[in-house]
């Protein structure tokens, strides 16, 4: 029988979960939820966990540190482990060492611009992790607990370098996507190129392509359903090992449902094996995990002659082409699985100087 007690018990998942009250001197009802492998594991969170007092003559004194772990702890139940792994690791790297015991209130944008211009080396996209935690740590305060922490922004290091960053145009020219292609059409009794294939005519992620089934595909009806994704997470309380973990997508709207061009339902016709469970196999396992698939997807574009470029680039490709062939905003964010039209607008919905030279070609004020 299962240990329980302390507001401890095991849950359906084979995970551990300890539940402890807010003190009474707390406005906030209700609990903080703490996770493990074991019960022991949730036991010793608990011990060491210590509220940190809110009230009006502590805020002055609450350190960056004390901030972001109310504001974890109150929301860790609602994150996916790698989310949660991401977070603990900039942290530790480097909020906890450049923040962690500055008071709140001492906290400005301009110290986030410092520590743009002086670590150089993190990408436009690693910066906006890190400042966002503590960001959204503010806001979170400010709302749950009455706190009057700064209301801060991210902070780029280049402006226009970050605006055309952020629109992801497709490098890789038609012409090399073509090439890709009758390969990948030539090789189709290797299930690597048939996800590839996949990939390309359905702009998944690589996460959903090594988590795909065959039960997921519906020739008949001509659809895929993308129900869960495949990744690999590391957990900083047991030293940073990493482990396989097969969830559900990063979001609800990452659940979706894809219609299949013909011309792929077609090429996958009785490509499934008996026995076989997932559309993309490992050497040793029953799945193909991201950095094998992406070693693989390396090696074929190496045999096409072609310059290498990042699995991802497939998505980029898949939108940018919906979108020259008339797609509707709506449409290809439900097809991409984007929680929101405005993540779609921001990404992918730019124009160019040919682009819009065309676009007024055909420009008339008569009817």
């Amino acid at each position: 029988m299962a240990r329980k007690g302390r507001n401890i018990y095991k849950r359906r998942d084979g995970r551990w979960e300890g539940r402890k009250l807010y003190p009474k001197e707390y406005e906030r009802k209700g609990y903080i939820s703490f996770y493990g492998h074991t019960y022991k594991e949730v036991k010793e969170k608990m011990d060491n966990y210590r509220f940190a007092p809110v009230g009006s003559g502590r805020q002055s004194e609450m350190t960056v540190r004390e901030m972001i772990r109310i504001w974890f702890c109150d929301n860790q139940s609602k994150w996916k482990d790698s989310t949660k792994y991401r977070y603990q690791f900039l942290f530790v790297r480097y909020i906890q060492p450049e923040w962690g015991e500055m008071a709140c209130k001492e906290l400005q944008n301009k110290l986030f611009l410092e520590f743009a211009n002086t670590h150089g080396d993190l990408s436009e996209s690693y910066l906006k992790d890190i400042f966002g935690i503590i960001i959204r740590s503010c806001r979170y305060m400010n709302t749950m607990y009455g706190a009057h922490f700064p209301q801060l922004q991210v902070v780029r290091k280049n402006h226009q370098y970050a605006r055309e960053a952020q629109k992801s145009d497709c490098p890789i020219s038609r012409k090399n996507m073509q090439c890709l292609e009758r390969y990948l059409l030539i090789h189709l009794e290797d299930d690597t190129c048939v996800g590839i294939l996949i990939a390309m005519y359905t702009g998944l992620r690589i996460g959903e392509l090594c988590a795909l089934r065959w039960e997921d595909l519906d020739l008949e009806q001509g659809v895929l359903y993308v129900r869960t994704t495949l990744q690999r997470v590391g957990r900083l309380e047991n030293g940073g090992q990493t482990e396989i973990q097969i969830s559900t997508p990063k979001s609800f709207s990452s659940q979706r449902k894809i219609p299949l061009p013909d011309i792929l339902v077609s090429c996958l016709q009785g490509r499934a094996h008996a026995g076989e469970e997932f559309v993309v196999k490992g050497r040793y396992k029953a799945y193909a995990e991201p950095r094998t698939l992406q070693y693989r997807f390396q090696a074929i574009l190496k045999n096409c002659g072609l310059e290498p470029f990042h699995f991802h680039m497939l998505r980029h490709h898949f939108a940018s082409t919906c979108l020259m062939q008339g797609f509707d905003f709506k449409s290809l964010s439900e097809l991409l699985g984007h929680s929101n039209i405005q993540t779609t607008l921001n990404i992918y919905v730019h124009s160019d100087d040919a682009r819009k030279k065309a676009l007024m070609s055909r420009f008339s004020l008569a009817e």
